[in-house]
This record gives C-alpha cells, sequence and structure tokens, in this order.
C-alpha cells in the first residue's frame, strides 16, 4: 500500500514538472519576443505551479533558460515553496516508514 502511494506520487511528480517545465519556457519565450501581443504567464500562475509539486523542474530552468534569474521577489517565493514542499515530502516518508513499521 505504501508502495503504491509513492509509485503514484513519483508519476504525480513528474507529470505536474514536466507540465510546470512547458509553462515556464512558454513564458521564456513570450518575455523575449518581439511581438509585443504574446501574453505572458502571470507569476501568481507559475507560484502556483511550484506550489503543486512543479518547483523542481522550475528551479532548474531559472538557471538553464536564465528566466527570472534576476528577479528577487519571485526567485525568493520560488525558494520558499521548495522548501516548503521538501519538508513536507520528507515529512510524508518518515511518517509513512513509522505506520509501516507499526504495522508490522
Amino acid at each position: 500500500m505504501v508502495s503504491s502511494f509513492f509509485t503514484a506520487l513519483a508519476i504525480y511528480l513528474i507529470l505536474i514538472n514536466i507540465i510546470s517545465a512547458l509553462i515556464f519556457i512558454k513564458d521564456k519565450n513570450a518575455a523575449t519576443s518581439t511581438k509585443n501581443k504574446v501574453r505572458r504567464i502571470p507569476e501568481k500562475n507559475l507560484h502556483l505551479l511550484e506550489t503543486v509539486g512543479g518547483v523542481f523542474s522550475i528551479v532548474l530552468l531559472i538557471y538553464i533558460i536564465r528566466h527570472k534569474n534576476k528577479k528577487i521577489s519571485y526567485f525568493s517565493i520560488t525558494y520558499i515553496i521548495k522548501f516548503y514542499l521538501i519538508i513536507l515530502f520528507l515529512k510524508t516518508i518518515i511518517t509513512s516508514r513509522r505506520r509501516s513499521e507499526n504495522i508490522k
């Protein structure tokens, strides 16, 4: 049961990070477009994607494609979300291991 939960979580994280990466790249392309009518992705939407698990791909892309890397406010919120999610995942892993040990 625990194994299937972590498998589902891994699949979810892979999918949400792929979606987040594609949207982040789309925003980068809109930011560098010479056409003024290209719509940007609002930062609150990018932060929402980070909050639901897409923060890991976005942090990598901040450095790889150099998008939003000089905007301290965006950068700071992204790292706070990343820290929070790592703590949440670690807590989930520890709790599930304790539960599985108590069942045995």
